[in-house]
């Protein structure tokens, strides 16, 4: 910016010595002439010269503040899954989990029977919680609403353990309710990071 600014002050400092110039070395009855044609072509140059540097600073600034906010976003965002309460929601959705037992023939049955069940209420609103959570992120991703890098650096063995230990029972309530797009996008994303992993 320093550096445009100065180069504008140089033109303004060469059209000064131009315009002189033409005043004293022209013919007499052409001198004012010259010279107001001099200076309306200098002040043209110096005007587009600023509105381009205006221009140029305003886009940097833009471009500036929209990647500390993006940046920002990315940070609360990701933040928000160690506050005391997605913490609690955690404990207790696990807590439920190993209550059951996953060699059980009717193991996503049982789960999904007791997770309905009204005195589960509290975990139900725990896995709700969890998964709208990790929805949310996702599509966050998708829509480059976040900085992506970032995202999957704090959240990838998030994604990763969630998705690998509940695919099964996301699966078997897309089938009891007869549904296909049951927390889609996490699901997709989860999935698609772990075959980039793979590949690498």
């Amino acid at each position: 910016m320093i550096k445009r600014l100065l180069y504008i002050l140089l033109i303004v400092i060469i059209l000064i010595i131009g315009s002189v110039y033409f005043y004293n070395y022209d013919e007499k009855d052409g001198r004012l002439k010259d010279t107001c044609q001099a200076l309306t072509g200098a002040l043209t140059v110096l005007a587009i010269s600023y509105a381009f540097l205006t221009y140029e600073f305003n886009y940097r600034k833009s471009v500036t503040e929209t990647k500390k906010n993006k940046e920002l976003l990315t940070y609360n965002t990701a933040s928000e899954w160690s506050k005391p309460h997605m913490l609690d929601y955690q404990i207790i959705l696990d807590d439920f989990y190993q209550s059951h037992d996953s060699n059980d023939p009717d193991y996503y049955k049982k789960f999904f029977d007791d997770l309905m069940d009204q005195k589960n209420i509290e975990v139900r609103k725990a896995f709700a919680c969890i998964f709208n959570y990790l929805e949310t992120i996702s599509l966050a991703v998708r829509q480059d609403l976040v900085d992506v890098e970032f995202t999957k650096i704090f959240l990838y063995d998030i994604f990763e353990f969630y998705y690998n230990t509940y695919k099964g029972h996301i699966k078997y309530r897309e089938e009891k309710r007869n549904v296909s797009d049951l927390w889609y996008t996490f699901t997709h994303l989860a999935q698609e990071w772990q075959e980039k992993k793979l590949q690498n």
